[in-house]
């Protein structure tokens, strides 16, 4: 509360400047939660509120700050082990979370997940700090996003994860460019990579070249489309050059997706990993992996303010997922959303359900 009331009157004091500018959201959410694991049917609500602070003095020097800050009570806190731990988890090179547990079932946590300096000329940006180094190309997975990997059924967290880094990008003009960037975490793992993209035959094209934790990677992705239907996909290879549990792997995804009239959209996303590596998902409610995966989009817009959908998601050893949705837009700044992910394999059930009200600002 103090954060949001020190980033307002700040800003209040600069609103006859185009340099400063605040914006953001509260959300309110209840969780309902059950599973094969537990007898219990669990529920926890959760307040969250952001907010992104920009600052530009210069045409060319840009700050920006963005802050989390989530109260959660209920179940889920107390009963999933390690919970606060969790949400404690900062794998970034400085420690950027504040946690406070007041009870065994309510705590606090406060994140800063953008914090960054910009200088921009005509072709060049450097960039520096905690930030989104967003590569990837396709819908569900992203092999190409090195530095900042997302779980999909994490819905609720749009902006996704940042990196501690420093990253450098060359526009040549039109659709090619050139990047670089160099991350470390809180243990001193380093990575960099370096990518070139460009446009051919109404593709975009990128190429991946890096180190991350002490392995060699290499990549290729595409984006375009097969006359009205899109086509993407991302490849990523990880060589290791020494002896270590991890082996060389192989992680490619492929995708189709399409719109049609009057509001349907529908994608086709497929997963492969090879050797023995895994993808999961990070979220204490849903804990579970696959090496091959399935998934199926299908998205209606019903008019203006009504929006329907239901992703159904298959992976290696008979693994299924249901994801189902609708929202409802209030006005221009507020929605609120009904959702559902059910996982389910053999013997094995976990059924969530959210209802979240969203409100949006800006000054």
């Amino acid at each position: 509360m103090g954060l949001l009331l020190f980033f307002t009157q700040y800003t209040s004091l600069g609103q006859d400047s185009t340099n400063w500018s605040l914006r953001g959201y509260v959300k309110g959410m209840y969780t309902g939660a059950e599973s094969s694991y537990s007898e219990h049917f669990m529920q926890t609500g959760t307040l969250h509120g952001r907010l992104r602070f920009d600052f530009n003095p210069t045409e060319r020097i840009a700050f920006r700050s963005d802050i989390r800050n989530r109260i959660l009570k209920g179940d889920a806190v107390q009963m999933i082990p390690y919970y606060v731990d969790l949400m404690n988890d900062d794998p970034g090179m400085f420690d950027l979370n504040v946690t406070d547990q007041w009870d065994t079932d309510f705590i606090w946590v406060l994140n800063v997940d953008r914090l960054l300096m910009e200088y921009r000329t005509k072709s060049w940006i450097f960039t520096a700090g905690r930030q989104r180094i967003n590569w990837g190309l396709s819908t569900v997975w992203n092999p190409h996003d090195v530095f900042n990997t997302f779980d999909f059924f994490d819905f609720d967290y749009e902006e996704r994860p940042g990196s501690d880094a420093f990253r450098l990008q060359f526009d040549e003009g039109g659709l090619s460019g050139l990047e670089a960037a160099v991350s470390s975490d809180v243990d001193g793992q380093l990575r960099a990579a370096i990518l070139y993209r460009f446009n051919n035959l109404n593709y975009d094209f990128q190429f991946l070249t890096g180190y991350s934790y002490g392995r060699w990677l290499g990549g290729l992705g595409w984006a375009g489309s097969i006359g009205e239907t899109g086509f993407k996909g991302e490849s990523r290879y990880v060589h290791t050059p020494y002896d270590t549990p991890f082996e060389n792997k192989l992680v490619a995804t492929v995708g189709l997706d399409r719109t049609f009239d009057p509001g349907w959209y529908v994608g086709v996303n497929g997963l492969y990993t090879g050797s023995d590596s895994r993808i999961g998902s990070e979220s204490p409610l849903l804990s579970f992996s696959y090496d091959r995966a399935l998934m199926v989009q299908v998205n209606r817009q019903i008019n203006p303010i009504w929006i329907a959908g239901v992703s159904i998601f298959y992976a290696s050893e008979n693994r299924f997922a249901l994801m189902p949705s609708i929202s409802r837009s209030i006005g221009n700044n507020l929605e609120v959303l009904l959702t559902g992910i059910g996982f389910y394999e053999t013997g094995i059930s976990q059924n969530s359900m959210f209802l979240r009200l969203r409100w949006s600002f800006s000054s």
